[in-house]
């Protein structure tokens, strides 16, 4: 292990923390579990990055609570090479869950979405976390003139202007579901 740590670290990557030892492979639902990903010699899946979990959910209705304060929970794996061609930093992201039906059919009650936390300067028509005082909601941004507004995708949400004492946490950059 410590020789794969000093080839990373030779090659410019980060050094593998201890807590990414011995995971087992990745394997997906099912009957068969077969694995989907072949973890090396030392149980650590080449060219992965973990991405911390909060146990909260951004609402897509009225808002939740303070991302910070939510407790973390384990990480979701991201393939580095896709990490480093969108340009995000796994330590500065996090994976949360979303509440609510006003940003369907986009982001469904249940996604789990990736918050770049270093993407914070609004830009119309993408997708943000946003803290206002009813808490943590994830909207589309909409500019109309000079006055920002926060956009449901569900035509029965109605936009709402930006609110004085908004900030944007980060920008909505991966999304998944579960079809059940």
């Amino acid at each position: 292990m410590q020789a794969l740590v000093r080839l990373v670290a030779k090659a410019g990557g980060d050094p593998i923390p201890d807590e990414l030892r011995a995971l087992p492979p990745a394997r997906l639902p099912g009957a068969d579990a077969r694995p989907v990903a072949a973890a090396n010699d030392d149980g650590v899946t080449p060219g992965a990055r973990s991405v911390g979990t909060r146990e909260v959910e951004a609402a897509a209705g009225g808002g939740a609570v303070n991302l910070d304060e939510a407790p973390v929970k384990g990480p979701v794996w991201f393939r580095r090479d896709w990490l480093d061609g969108h340009g995000i930093d796994p330590t500065l992201s996090v994976v949360i869950s979303v509440r609510g039906e006003s940003m369907e059919p986009t982001l469904p009650a249940g996604s789990k979405i990736l918050v770049d936390r270093t993407r914070t300067r609004r830009r119309a028509g993408r997708i943000f976390v946003v803290t206002t005082e009813e808490g943590l909601v994830v909207k589309r941004l909409e500019r109309r003139g000079r006055q920002w507004f926060l956009v449901s995708d569900h035509p029965s949400w109605e936009p709402v202007p930006w609110p004085r004492e908004a900030e944007v946490v980060g920008e909505v950059r991966w999304a998944s579901r579960t079809f059940e």
